[in-house]
């Protein structure tokens, strides 16, 4: 502006008009000022030529400039943040959080920079929450004001009646009666729970659930009757603790169904994961961590395994067919996996069929300047990857076997039929042996792994597994023809 005004004699109005042309890229209003900058210059003195390089150079720097005073202020504060961040990571991150709060991409991102720290996070409490994500030693509480539709009213009212109760809420009919109907209503009580915020209350969330509703026209009925000032007959005080109703019983969900409605509420798991139960599963696969995508070189062969939550679709320009960008997260981080047409044609079933675990056989895409990703080769739910990859099992059996472990294993040995073979290696205290298993194959699912688990324990069942990697087809072979993830690479954008 200072140049436009000094060199071409903008005043500063004009000035601010070729400030925003420029940053906005309007290529009318750039013609218009143009002839009037290298017009104005040309006035007073200066050689036409001249005038339009200097423009150039001014066009030039706006295609993403910084003025020396902000970047001075960017500088200021990046050093105070990374102050912040390297003595105060709990409470850096907790309040980094809370100005991310109604960003729920933002704040998955950042729980999991926490955990990548070794800062737990914990699940939001009626007992001890406001709306803030708050520092616990060094933990952070998950605050209530990111929990989906518990408005900041809500919180407020939860907050007002758990001050004047001494301990807190001490159930779900105390906390239904105490706080404010009309600010929390059953919608909110429902994300509440789902949330996990009400798990320091007696029952289960699935009971709470669906003990709701009679809790709240309880808690309706009592509060009309104090409004009327009435009690009831027998009733010692008003200030008396709420009578608890027992809950209903109910089926218990399963860890999935659990998690499942806790992502709904909260954007995230955040008290386990759905990838829990088959941990050891996994690790006895041995694919790499999403986050260690970021490491490998580019065109590497890699495999990851993790839960499908992101999956989005797009037409190519030039074959005008479908691919996927797929978004998988594991136990400690997520990243993207891109499936080109031909991999998202053999592969789409996978998508759709409600599989959420996938493991994933690729190569990483590493540009510069950009975040590293998968490109997708070969993909798998977790019971093929089982069955592709493990070429046998050996399970350590004790010699004094139990009647009631034998006939669990033989009925888990019919219910999983398949053509990997099965070793059993008997062991006592002083020997072992290899019992002749050669008519004994099974499909090698996690139901069955995970089975023989609970009947022998852990360290008693070994897979014999191929090398993951060693399925993903070669890249850039030198003096050879690149793989279709590496000629579509070559190519350039995707």
């Amino acid at each position: 502006m200072q140049i436009a005004g000094q060199l071409a004699g903008f005043s500063m109005g004009q000035a601010d008009i070729l400030r925003k042309a420029m940053g906005k890229k309007k290529k009318g209003v750039m013609e218009d000022v143009t002839k009037l900058f290298v017009d104005g210059a040309v006035q007073r003195g200066v050689r036409r030529e001249v005038a339009e390089e200097i423009f150039d150079l001014i066009a030039k720097f706006a295609g993403y400039g910084f003025n020396k005073s902000h970047s001075a202020s960017y500088a200021v504060l990046s050093v105070r943040t990374a102050w912040l961040k390297a003595h105060f990571p709990a409470a850096f991150l907790a309040a980094t959080l809370t100005s991310e709060m109604n960003n729920t991409d933002r704040i998955v991102t950042l729980v999991d920079e926490a955990r990548k720290l070794g800062i737990s996070i914990l699940p939001p409490d009626v007992n001890t929450c406001t709306a803030d994500f708050k520092a616990q030693g060094d933990s952070v509480r998950f605050g209530l004001g990111a929990v989906k539709n518990v408005g900041r009213g809500a919180i407020e009212a939860i907050v007002e009646a758990r001050e004047k109760l001494d301990g807190g809420f001490h159930g779900l009919y105390e906390f239904c009666e105490k706080v404010d109907g009309a600010r929390v209503n059953r919608r909110v009580i429902e994300s509440l729970i789902l949330a996990g915020a009400m798990d320091s209350l007696p029952g289960s969330r699935e009971q709470k659930l669906a003990g709701l509703d009679a809790a709240m026209r309880w808690a309706a009925r009592r509060q009309r009757d104090q409004q009327r000032g009435q009690r009831a007959l027998f009733e010692a005080s008003q200030d008396e603790a709420t009578h608890e109703e027992p809950l209903p019983e109910v089926p218990e969900w399963t860890e999935g169904e659990r998690l499942a409605r806790e992502k709904e509420v909260l954007g995230l798991y955040l008290t386990g994961h759905p990838l829990n139960q088959y941990r050891r599963v996994v690790d006895w696969l041995g694919p790499g961590e999403c986050r260690s995508v970021a490491e490998r070189g580019d065109d590497q062969a890699v495999t990851i395994c993790g839960v499908l939550h992101g999956l989005k679709t797009v037409t190519t320009r030039s074959s005008g067919r479908l691919m996927a960008f797929l978004q998988l997260e594991d136990f400690n981080g997520s990243c993207e996996v891109i499936c080109f047409p031909d991999a998202y044609e053999e592969h789409r079933a996978l998508f759709t069929s409600g599989e959420e675990i996938l493991f994933v056989a690729g190569r990483v895409s590493s540009r510069s300047g950009e975040e590293a990703k998968v490109i997708l080769e070969k993909a798998y739910s977790l019971p093929q990857a089982c069955s592709t990859f493990i070429r046998s099992l050996v399970v350590r059996v004790p010699a004094g076997l139990s009647q009631e472990k034998a006939e669990a294993l033989v009925d888990l040995v019919h219910r999983h039929p398949g053509r990997t073979p099965l070793h059993l290696r008997i062991h006592g205290d002083d020997f072992e042996a290899e019992v002749d298993a050669t008519r004994a194959t099974v499909s090698p699912v996690p139901t069955l792994l995970l089975g023989l688990v609970e009947i022998f324990g852990e360290d008693a069942v070994a897979p014999v597994c191929l090398n993951a990697v060693d399925s993903v087809p070669q890249g850039r072979r030198k003096g050879g023809r690149p793989s279709r993830a590496g000629r579509a690479l070559q190519g350039g954008s995707h």
